[in-house]
């Protein structure tokens, strides 16, 4: 039914404090009906009210006299005229949002752009909340102008409910409901005057120092720790600002205060804030190159600590403030108020291995294990920690940085300055540094600018980088700059040896884009540097210059051993990197290289700072790992050139005759460190025993010593990494599963190579690369025979035919792998061949290289890891038990049955599961997928050919992905799976095929079975579909198709183990 204007109720009331209007918008408007109908959410929120009919507690409903209001003389004309008891007032549609809000103010623009807040970004709750900040709150010295004329004298008598504010100077009336919101207004300064003590010791209550806030005396201490620990969102009060700074005003902090201020950044930049931090450090990075001020360089540096420090601690009342939010602070130019948050809020560093922590140190190497820093794990575990901060350890540092005078200038040839072409692949060069490199002052990490590059851009990182890296190998930057970017985070790392005094190894943890330039330069003159420093300096641009100098060296003691006058002398550089003079440097890469000149004089032309948690050292004498053109030609020169140099034979170092022993001794101490790692988490044990505790500890020994030397060490490292392996997973192999577990993983073992075994192919492949030739060496004859002997006689290598094409150690070593394969399957029943096939086929071992992340549910239980291990050696699980759910049955040792048992409904289970990973993936490539699709109505509706239906999987037809797991020891085909590999997957293709084709041929449906053994062996056409799958997936993640294929694979097979560990396990007693 219409409704008349005039029969409309009167909605608007006076306001109790300054007789204005509290106004709604008519509910009637004529014309522009449909337009308030599709804004009518908005409607309800801009009630055009005094502030105090927000804080007297009066509503709509209050029955006061009306009042008329009349327009302000500045308004347009009207648009809309409300009728109410023949009084007709204009609201103006036209007034700008920023309008005075008194009781003749005219209703602002309702179809005019939202007024916006600083940021720019228009929203409805941003749009209230600043119109609000605006329009309806008073400043401190203005609460309520109301004309003398317009204005209602109240008392408490007339409001007998209300009582008077206690703040002098503040009269106004207030609610007892509104008490608390009113007195925190004054509180945060919106309102003049100070909130009195008694009153607060009356009620209660207290004021937060940091937000300002009226909270109870009984949550004062969990009100401080949320408020002091985590920012939440900002609240509608403390976005209610009436005046607003210019936050380009505030100072900045000084170079110093920014590399000194501590606390770590966080490893990895989620997914989410990418994009927002690639923007940032993009527009830094070309404010740096454009501006090239001391301003830009500093905004650059104070980055990182801004929006990427990582929070105190974890957990629900300890949510870090995401890092989009504070890239967009940054933006916006609030540099002072995030280096505020950060110099209040940063984060302590990692926990300091000193003595009194040793404990600790096991649970830190398994989380840093679980994130994939395997080396820094194992580092964590040998290492003798960080020296004490005491006087002792800041003397010692002191000691090793003596002081100097800034070198001078030399006088170069005129040169084009080094420059990166476009074409240079910078991300090649970000990507060669270690995964796990630390972070320098600023606390950017190499990694942060990989994840950024990463993120498509109107101005690319690599490209910006590019700008940045030529400005610095060109000396462009400013000098003041230097002595900041050029220097480092000083670590002081204990040194004990046994019969000598205490002291420290000084590491210096350089800025990562001077890192960056730095590589870039030495990729550029790579070439000149190696024909300048050859053949005396082996350790720049010459792969392999180590074992070069070995090889020659053996053979030189070989040839000239039984002269009367040849000797041999070692020396060690005392301090060398700390000592060397920096005007020699200087000199040598003007006279040599001159391209390294600019950058190596905008470098130590100055002092660099280094900054120790005691203090500050500047870095006057010697260099950082970089330029070392100036010890080029040393042996040569050591003795007449060496002291001038500021390089002094160190006479004191003592080399040991049982070099190998002492190696091996050091390397058996990590095995003893791995086995308690192996009491908390098994997996991470033997993960860290492969990759970095077994063969590739002492692989640079095998590799340079005769075999004939040190076969005995090599034999017993290997039998203590066996002892290690049985005390980590308490699995107890004998000599055959052992032998498996020696095999690489791709052959069915566990990766745990023998280094007796294959220590001659690493020494022939070492000594072939040095360029010396068989013949001159004296150990390389008793070294092909011991390989020889070790591999097929098809396979046996001689001095001829290796003296062309030098041979690597991966082909050796695969040989010597291939003949230990044949002999342990010559050996094995038909049960165990089969088993071997099946878990040596492509993929099937790729559950074993996975990172062990609880967070990527890539982790297995110590239980089930051990079950894993048993089941995948062969080794007996169960004895004698009877099936929990089929109690006819009898369990075997090796726990096959479990894995094939139909009830229970552990077979549905692992079906499902595995079902779901591949269904996932392809939701990532964004196919579209469906889950167990049938054949719709009909007397087989039943049937469900799809566990997996894709769309449009090839030229626009759509895929019917049918999963199956079938057992690799079946025994209605035994015979043959212990002769071919993949027998069992191959024939339950088949019987997908002839059950799935018509039916799919009717829906104009592909058939593809995803056929799986129990072991692991993948089916030819899962292997075909998840090798599309993974490369579709590679291009939309835009990584290589090798990385999403191992990703594919592992989490598919891990979960397939994981399925069968707990199938075993809920059938033992």
């Amino acid at each position: 039914m219409n409704r008349s204007p005039q029969s409309i109720p009167n909605r608007r009331r006076k306001c109790c404090r300054c007789n204005g209007v509290n106004a709604r918008f008519p509910t009637i408007l004529g014309p522009f009906l449909p337009m308030w109908v599709t804004i009518s959410n908005l409607l309800q929120m801009l009630r055009l009210r005094c502030p105090l009919h927000i804080l007297d507690g009066s509503t709509t409903r209050d029955k006061m006299p009306y009042v008329p209001w009349t327009p302000s003389p500045q308004s347009p004309p009207s648009l809309i005229e409300e009728q109410d008891h023949n009084v007709t007032r204009p609201l103006s549609l036209n007034t700008p949002s920023n309008f005075a809000m008194t009781p003749h103010t005219p209703f602002p623009s309702l179809f005019a752009p939202l007024p916006c807040l600083s940021n720019g970004h228009s929203s409805p709750d941003s749009s209230i909340l600043e119109f609000a900040a605006n329009d309806l709150l008073p400043t401190q010295s203005h609460v309520c102008d109301v004309p003398p004329e317009q204005s209602e004298v109240l008392s408490s008598s007339q409001h007998p409910h209300k009582k008077s504010c206690p703040v002098q100077g503040c009269q106004q009336l207030i609610a007892p409901t509104m008490w608390r919101q009113h007195m925190t207004l004054h509180a945060q300064g919106f309102f003049s005057g100070v909130v009195p003590g008694s009153w607060l010791q009356e009620q209660d209550l207290f004021v937060c120092p940091n937000c300002q806030q009226l909270v109870a005396n009984s949550r004062h201490t969990s009100h401080l720790r949320k408020c002091t620990h985590a920012t939440a969102a900002p609240s509608s009060l403390s976005l209610l600002s009436v005046q607003v700074a210019d936050p380009s005003l505030s100072p900045l902090p000084t170079f110093e205060s920014v590399c000194k201020l501590p606390g770590r950044t966080v490893r990895h930049i989620p997914l989410k804030d990418r994009l927002a931090f690639a923007l940032v450090m993009s527009s830094a990075l070309r404010s740096a190159v454009h501006d090239n001020s001391e301003d830009a360089w500093l905004k650059l540096l104070m980055l990182p600590k801004c929006v990427l420090l990582a929070p105190k601690r974890a957990g629900r009342h300890h949510k870090p403030v995401p890092i989009s939010r504070l890239c967009a602070q940054w933006s916006k130019g609030e540099f002072s108020a995030l280096w505020n948050r950060a110099s209040n809020h940063y984060s302590p560093g990692p926990m300091r291995l000193t003595s009194n922590h040793k404990s600790s140190s096991v649970q830190t190497a398994v989380s840093l294990a679980r994130e994939g820093l395997l080396s820094k794990a194992c580092q964590t575990l040998t290492s003798s920690g960080l020296a004490p901060d005491n006087n002792t350890t800041w003397n010692l540092l002191v000691s090793k940085h003596p002081k100097g005078i800034p070198p001078t200038p030399p006088t170069a040839p005129l040169l084009a300055a080094p420059y990166l072409p476009p074409d240079f692949n910078i991300m090649a060069v970000l990507h060669s540094f270690p995964k796990d490199t630390a972070c320098g002052p600023s606390g950017l990490r190499i990694q942060h600018l990989i994840e950024a590059a990463e993120v498509p851009l109107q101005f690319p990182i690599c490209a910006v980088l590019r700008e940045v890296v030529n400005m610095l190998i060109s000396g462009k930057v400013p000098v003041q700059v230097a002595r900041f970017l050029a220097g480092g985070n000083l670590v002081a790392l204990e040194k004990n040896k046994p019969n000598c005094p205490p002291d420290i190894r000084p590491i210096a943890v350089g800025e990562a884009i001077r890192r960056l330039a730095g590589k870039c330069l030495c990729s550029m003159t790579k070439a000149k540097a190696h024909d300048f420093l050859a053949p005396f300096q082996l350790g720049v641009a010459c792969q392999g210059g180590a074992e070069k100098i070995i090889h020659g060296l053996r053979s030189c003691v070989d040839e000239h051993w039984h002269e009367v006058d040849f000797a041999v002398l070692k020396i060690d550089l005392h301090n060398a990197f700390n000592r060397v003079s920096r005007q020699a440097v200087l000199n040598a890469c003007a006279l040599h290289i001159p391209e390294l000149l600019p950058w190596s004089q905008w470098c130590y032309g100055q002092h660099p700072a280094l900054w120790h948690s005691l203090g500050t050292i500047s870095s006057e004498i010697g260099v950082q790992q970089g330029p070392v053109a100036a010890i080029a030609r040393v042996l040569a020169i050591i003795q007449e050139s060496g002291p001038p140099l500021g390089l002094n034979i160190n006479i004191a170092k003592l080399f040991c005759a049982k070099f190998v022993a002492q190696k091996q001794s050091e390397a058996s101490k990590l095995l003893k460190k791995l086995e308690a790692v192996g009491s908390i988490d098994p997996q991470v044990a033997l993960l860290l025993l492969r990759q970095c505790g077994s063969f590739c500890r002492l692989v640079h020994l095998a590799r340079n010593t005769p075999p004939l030397l040190v076969n005995e060490a090599f034999a017993l490292f290997d039998d203590c990494v066996q002892q290690c392996f049985s005390e980590c997973t308490t699995v107890d192999a004998s000599a055959a599963t052992w032998q498996q577990a020696q095999l690489s993983l791709k052959r069915g073992g566990l990766g745990l190579r023998s280094l007796s075994f294959h220590s001659p192919a690493a020494y022939i492949a070492s000594f072939l690369s040095s360029g010396l030739s068989p013949s001159s060496g004296r150990y390389i004859s008793s070294s092909l025979h011991l390989y020889n002997s070790l591999v097929d006689p098809q396979d046996s290598i001689t001095h001829e035919s290796v003296g062309d094409s030098p041979l690597s150690q991966k082909v050796l070593s695969s040989k010597i792998e291939d003949q230990q394969f044949n002999n342990l399957f010559h050996n094995a029943s038909v049960t165990d061949r089969a088993l071997l096939l099946s878990i040596s086929s492509p993929h099937a071992s790729a559950w074993l290289s996975v990172t062990p992340s609880p967070r990527l549910n890539l982790h297995l239980e110590p239980a089930e890891f051990q079950v894993a291990l048993k089941w995948w050696l062969n080794i007996p699980v169960v004895q004698g038990q009877s099936c929990p759910h089929c109690p006819s049955c009898v369990l075997d040792d090796f726990g096959h049955h479990s894995l094939t048992c139909k009830h229970g409904g552990d077979v549905v289970s692992r079906h499902n599961k595995l079902r779901d990973v591949f269904y996932d993936f392809c939701q990532r490539t964004c196919l579209g997928p469906r889950l167990e699709m049938g054949c719709g109505a009909g007397s087989d509706s039943q049937s469900r050919p799809a566990d997996v239906l894709v769309p449009n999987w090839d030229l626009g037809k759509p895929a019917a992905f049918d999963l199956s797991i079938t057992s690799t020891l079946q025994s209605s085909a035994l015979l043959e799976a212990s002769m071919t590999a993949g027998l069992a997957a191959q024939l339950a293709e088949n019987r997908k095929h002839n059950n799935s084709d018509k039916k799919c041929d009717e829906l104009g449906w592909a058939c593809i079975p995803l056929v799986v053994e129990t072991y692991g062996c993948w089916g030819a056409e899962a292997v075909a579909a998840l090798s599309k799958l993974a490369g579709r997936l590679s291009v939309r993640n835009n990584e290589q198709k090798s990385k999403t294929i191992f990703s594919l694979y592992s989490r598919l097979g891990l979960t397939l183990v994981r399925a069968n560990c707990r199938a075993i396990l809920s059938r033992l007693t």
